[in-house]
Formats: C-alpha cells, sequence, structure tokens
C-alpha cells in the first residue's frame, strides 16, 4: 500500500491536547515517537519549547500530513526558515518502526534557556 504525504514530528504544543494542535486537525496521528538518535536537546521558551543540536533523544508525536497546506500552515506558525528549520530526521514509533520525517529545529541561542526532557 501506498500513502502519500509527508510525515511530521512534533514535540511541543502542536501535540495532542495542547494550543496548536489544531494546525494539524486534518493531518493523521501515527503513534508516539521519539527522535531516533539522540542528537538533540529542548529548551524552554516560557510557552513553547525549541530543539537544537545536542545529544540526548526528544518525545513527542508522529503525523501524516495528507495536503500539502498543512505544512505550509505550520511553517508559517513556526517561523520557517528564520526561526526555525525544518529538517528531516529519523523517529522511532512506540511500536518500534522508524520514519523519515520533518522536525523544527531551533535557529536562535540557547545560552539563557532552560533545558527540558520533554513537554
Amino acid at each position: 500500500m501506498c500513502v502519500m504525504g509527508e510525515y511530521l514530528f512534533v514535540y511541543g504544543t502542536l501535540k495532542r491536547g495542547h494550543y496548536n494542535h489544531h494546525f494539524l486537525e486534518r493531518a493523521q496521528f501515527v503513534d508516539e515517537a521519539a527522535t531516533f538518535e539522540p542528537h538533540w536537546h529542548m529548551y524552554s521558551m516560557g510557552a513553547f519549547p525549541v530543539v537544537v543540536n545536542g545529544s540526548r533523544k526528544i518525545p513527542g508525536e508522529l503525523y501524516l500530513c495528507k495536503y500539502a497546506n498543512t505544512l505550509r500552515d505550520v511553517d508559517r506558525l513556526e517561523g520557517n526558515p528564520f526561526m526555525y528549520c525544518r529538517e528531516k530526521i529519523l523517529v522511532e514509533t512506540k511500536s518500534g518502526l522508524l520514519y523519515e520525517a520533518w522536525m523544527y529545529v531551533y535557529k536562535g541561542a540557547t545560552d539563557q534557556l532552560h533545558m527540558v526532557e520533554e513537554w
């Protein structure tokens, strides 16, 4: 079976139960997931988290975005490519499957931010 679309890994306010989740209302939830490789750190910006290069795995959720406007709208929300850069990474779902997915990586400084494990 061939599924068309792009996978998106989210770790903050786009997750279920958070205030920006409505941007993913037309996307299909796949599974809870985490970054496959421990190459990241998560920091709190107060109202939302940011992820940068580091040495940890980041927990989150994986979605299949079947409509181009979903990623376009999330790009606008995340300030891609100015505040965040959307990058392809490998994620592992809770059920053990690997997916190549987009993730938003913060482009700003984190020296004044507090590191967090999850959001």
